[in-house]
């Protein structure tokens, strides 16, 4: 009851900070053969927009192709053709599926994984802010490769059998937890990579991955695990898969591209991109006074 009321309470204080995000300038968008996808809400309507427009001002290319869960109002799909001038808006009732719906966390990938014939695809999450210039993003998306966020337990690519054996003693029911214990009883578990990766921010290299494969993969974790495959939590452990046997695939320096928690946050010097994960998001107020800087300093792309 108290961490809703203080969430709630930080929540707020977060938005009237962040609404003045509706009073900057819109992106105007070139066509490009990159796509930038996320999956927004109507909650996450204003820090969606602050995600999208600290990035593109120094990313400066990129279609930007919106899922939306079912939650955004009419006003909100207003707001977004406003500031993003062209958009693409999909529903997550428009996603197709080979063998039967598995949710906004499946239907997203999916998504992704019709756009890699002919394009790359930048996953960006809405709970993120760009402070600098991303030179690794810039340069992996020039040489097509597949790219994730570091954590504190994943910066590098390892084996599928390394990682069922990292979590094989940790006790916990999470999805993600579930899904890496069993890696190494996929079929050719042993020709397999893995990432412990962060999905705020992913780069899929154009033709790394298809609809077929992305549908073989739930099939086949649906097999081990069961339902638990669907839960929240999902799209990480997918993300992480098919980025790790992707094309030559990296993995963002963690000092320069953090996610923000108590465990592994110390010092903004070398960060360029933040994501503000979770229960931590709104703590001590780091995220709405770098969002007020940030407004204060203008949004231009």
């Amino acid at each position: 009851m108290f961490y809703r009321l203080r969430n709630w309470w930080q929540r707020r204080r977060f938005d009237n900070v962040a609404k003045r995000v509706l009073q900057t300038p819109p992106l105007v968008i070139e066509p490009t053969n990159l796509r930038i996808i996320s999956s927004v809400s109507h909650k996450d309507l204003l820090m969606y927009l602050i995600a999208i427009k600290t990035f593109y001002r120094f990313s400066n290319q990129g279609e930007i192709v919106i899922l939306n869960d079912g939650s955004l109002t009419s006003n909100d799909v207003s707001i977004l053709r406003h500031h993003i001038q062209p958009i693409e808006i999909l529903d997550l009732e428009q996603v197709s599926y080979s063998h039967g719906k598995k949710g906004v966390r499946w239907g997203i990938l999916l998504t992704i994984a019709d756009m890699l014939d002919d394009h790359y695809v930048l996953h960006i999450d809405s709970d993120t802010l760009t402070l600098g210039d991303p030179t690794e993003v810039t340069q992996a998306i020039a040489t097509n490769r597949s790219f994730t966020l570091g954590t504190r337990d994943g910066q590098s690519v390892v084996s599928a059998a390394q990682i069922s054996d990292f979590v094989k003693e940790i006790a916990s029911p999470h999805v993600q937890i579930v899904s890496e214990k069993n890696l190494s009883k996929l079929p050719n578990s042993e020709a397999l990579r893995y990432v412990r990766g962060n999905s705020g921010l992913t780069g899929y290299a154009k033709g790394s991955f298809s609809r077929d494969s992305v549908e073989a993969f739930y099939l086949n974790m649906e097999k081990i695990i069961g339902d638990k495959i669907r839960e929240r939590g999902s799209f990480q452990v997918s993300s992480n898969y098919f980025v790790a046997n992707g094309f030559d695939p990296i993995v963002l320096p963690l000092e320069r591209y953090p996610c923000v928690t108590p465990q592994i946050f110390k010092s903004l010097d070398p960060a360029v991109f933040l994501h503000f994960i979770g229960r931590y998001r709104f703590d001590g107020g780091l995220y709405r006074k770098l969002v007020r800087r940030t407004l204060r300093d203008g949004l231009t792309n």
